[in-house]
């Protein structure tokens, strides 16, 4: 396996783990927003559930491009995700993602006509991942410092192609 497939698969996996990430709109000057993905590597997808109501829906027939990042608990991976996204239509598909966290921001549950299914496909991500601990980072940040190195050493950065 090669190392970028290896990050590929690594990214998917942390993707899968993930609670929230932040989901915001290219050029487009809305905040980003938490979100909960709901990938399926698979199809390449990422999916999102969302009210109708909010300003990223709303703002979506402007916008057809999107960007998710997250970081995981332990700040050892860090990934920016970018790609077209849209209004899904599929109600099996939201039917399969759908579970009482979900159901926790409807009033109506699964039947409540805001509830909104958005689908990104994938085309690129930045990643950045670092195995140094509080010890390495120290000894990395002092030797950048005193000359020793150009900058210090603390992972690996790659753009990964998806689509």
């Amino acid at each position: 396996m090669t190392e970028t497939t290896d990050l590929k698969t690594r990214l998917w996996k942390r993707l899968k783990n993930q609670r929230a990430g932040m989901l915001g709109l290219e050029n487009n000057r809305l905040h980003m927003q938490p979100m909960t993905p709901y990938p399926d590597q698979a199809a390449n997808r990422i999916y999102f559930i969302v009210s109708s109501d909010t300003e990223l829906v709303g703002a979506l027939p402007k916008a057809d491009r999107a960007c998710f990042t997250f970081q995981t608990p332990d700040e050892s991976f860090y990934a920016c995700i970018t790609g077209p996204i849209s209004i899904s239509e599929d109600g099996e598909k939201l039917d399969e993602l759908w579970s009482i966290v979900a159901a926790a921001f409807f009033e109506e549950g699964r039947d409540d006509p805001k509830v909104t299914l958005l689908e990104m496909v994938p085309e690129n991500a930045a990643v950045w991942t670092t195995d140094a601990d509080s010890f390495q980072f120290g000894v990395e940040i002092a030797r950048a410092a005193a000359g020793e190195k150009d900058e210090p050493d603390l992972g690996r950065h790659e753009v990964l192609e998806l689509a």
